[in-house]
């Protein structure tokens, strides 16, 4: 029952946050019902370590075995409580961001509706309500990203992302259904792996969705919506883009992962797709100048990196991921909040336009630091735990997919740590902006502050997580139980070894980025050259062009034209039934 509450309580301060006042203490007080829901879940923390985790539901539709149904074990409770608490954090940094602004309100009720059903879909234990709460992100987040709706550029956005992740999850509807079907039940914590496996539906059910988890988390080919998506508020980018809306793919596949990871093809699809996600996400995000873009495809390629990490499914490569996971989460937050504060405090984000403001802002540049490490991987940070076990586990996997993994993960290592220079050279050099820069206020700064020492201070206590946490949702994501010991310093070893290498090469290439990529950044800007955004605008003007045509061409204002096309088809549907059952009829007709 308590779940069922939490989930009432977040979406019953919508109508709230819409009606209150606009004054400085109204995103701290929005952001008590996150923080009360964020200090429930750790009460359950116990219970879901010990395999008795908390439960809820009601009947919904008995006739089809539809329930309203959730669950906390520990991998809805790792993704509930980042949901939770970053989101307690982008409330009070949305009333700073909007400070003034009449729809500010209106910003804050939208964000708490999403996270409602963010919530939902990580505590989900039906197939159906996971869905509902799937698609009720799609939507908050199309309000989200087109909030500045007088601006063309949110508008496209926010379609684009709609109908990129709708057609995802379309797929995936029909996915859950099949797997509902061949599992025998629609819960998703009675569902066995054998069952599955010997139904014929199995592989149906598994590649669709794989299409409804690729194009939510923006795996490539799909991965082009999220960078776009940037038109948004910074304090939207900030939370769906960083802990929430982005990582529900991949929590989809970890939770799927127990009954669908010893299909054949699963390990495959999914390792070689978040491979490939994570080199084109570090690659693409040395090409551009706009902060908010380079934490973008950076978010592209650390999502590229949880998924192929679920695709490689050892115990060492999901450890890796639910620590990753959290260790994102606070350090690309950090990052995002500050690009808004550098926005507010100079007048842009574009980083060839900044210079020297780390005296001015030296709050700002003491949570980009933190963050910049992050990025790298390097350091006393969480995210430095995570990438050692992630090389570690391709070292440890083999074969093809481990070198191929390990491959991945230098590259991409690489490229991150120079995309963390970039991030960092706005604060070096002689001073310039567009304005005279300006410190951000408390509601902007505290935001990515506390993240960024959440990310340094679990990275030096990681005890803290490690048993309570980072172990019953790997356990979740394996369908058994996984031991998990968590070190900031393993000693000197090879894993140790490829990231000081890749954190070596990533500085150099930082420092010379421009010249590094101008070659390569004229060739992708080359008309002719294929991206998802082209590709996208191909199918998506395509598709008006031929309804115009078909308009036109049906919509003639003839009556006759009317009737011939309604008799054409009935004769043509008739003639068809005939050519595949005529000789059946024809026997039963003359049968005695």
């Amino acid at each position: 029952m308590g779940l069922a509450l939490a989930l009432a309580g977040v979406f019953g301060t919508v109508p709230v946050a819409a009606a209150l006042p606009g004054r400085w203490w109204r995103g701290a007080a929005l952001a008590c019902v996150p923080a009360a829901v964020f200090v429930y879940l750790l009460t359950l923390m116990e219970r879901a370590r010990d395999g008795d985790p908390l439960t809820w539901s009601i009947e919904w539709v008995p006739a089809l075995g539809i329930s309203l149904a959730f669950r906390a074990d520990g991998l809805a409770l790792l993704f509930g409580l980042l949901i939770a608490g970053i989101g307690a954090l982008v409330l009070v940094y949305a009333e700073a961001y909007m400070a003034g602004k009449a729809a500010a309100g209106r910003l804050e009720a939208t964000l708490l509706a999403f996270m409602g059903a963010m919530l939902g879909v990580v505590f989900a234990d039906d197939v159906v309500t996971l869905f509902v709460a799937w698609d009720l992100t799609s939507v908050t987040s199309f309000l989200l990203i087109s909030f500045e709706q007088e601006k063309l550029k949110a508008r496209k956005a926010a379609v684009q992302a709609l109908l990129v992740t709708g057609a995802g999850g379309l797929a995936l509807l029909a996915g859950l259904v099949a797997l509902g079907q061949a599992a025998g039940t629609y819960r998703i914590s009675e569902m066995q792996a054998e069952a599955v496996a010997a139904s014929s539906l199995a592989t149906g059910a598994m590649v669709l969705v794989l299409l409804g988890a690729f194009t939510k988390s923006a795996q490539v080919p799909f991965h082009f919506w999220l960078p776009g998506a940037m038109a948004a508020p910074t304090p939207v980018s900030a939370y769906l883009h960083s802990a929430t809306m982005v990582k529900a793919g991949v929590y989809l596949l970890a939770r799927l992962n127990p009954v669908l990871g010893d299909l054949d093809g699963w390990q495959p699809a999914v390792t070689a797709a978040g491979a490939a996600t994570l080199a084109v996400g570090a690659f693409v995000a040395l090409h551009e100048e706009d902060l908010k873009r380079i934490l973008a495809y950076t978010t592209v390629g650390a999502l590229g990196l949880l998924t192929m990490l679920i695709g490689l499914g050892s115990e060492l490569a999901l450890k890796a991921a639910m620590v990753f996971v959290v260790g994102h989460a606070l350090y690309k937050g950090a990052l995002f909040m500050a690009a808004g504060t550098i926005d507010h405090g100079t007048g842009t984000r574009m980083v060839g336009a900044l210079g020297g403001l780390r005296g001015a802002m030296p709050w700002t540049f003491a949570a980009v630091a933190a963050g910049g490490a992050g990025l790298a991987g390097f350091g006393p940070v969480l995210s430095f735990i995570g990438k050692e076990a992630a090389l570690e586990a391709g070292l440890e996997e083999g074969g093809a997919a481990g070198i191929w993994a390990v491959a991945a993960l230098v590259f991409s290592g690489a490229l991150f740590t120079a995309a963390g220079v970039v991030v960092l050279r706005p604060f070096f050099g002689a001073e310039r902006a567009p304005h005279a820069p300006h410190e951000g206020s408390a509601g902007l700064l505290a935001g990515p502050l506390v993240l960024g020492a959440l990310s340094i201070g679990l990275a030096l206590a990681p005890g803290v997580i490690e048993g309570r946490l980072i172990g019953p949702a790997a356990a979740a994501a394996a369908g058994e139980p996984v031991k998990v010991s968590l070190k900031l310093w393993h000693g000197f070893n090879a894993a140790l070894g490829l990231s000081a290498a890749s954190v070596a090469a990533g500085i150099g290439g930082g420092l010379a980025a421009r010249r590094v990529t101008g070659p390569t950044g004229r060739l992708m800007g080359a008309w002719w050259f294929p991206s998802g955004p082209k590709v996208y605008d191909w199918l998506y003007y395509g598709m008006q062009r031929a309804a115009r045509f078909h308009t036109a061409w049906m919509q003639r204002g003839y009556l006759r034209g009317y009737i011939g096309a309604v008799l054409l088809t009935s004769v043509a549907l008739v003639a068809a039934a005939l050519l595949r059952w005529g000789g059946r009829l024809e026997r039963e007709w003359m049968a005695p």
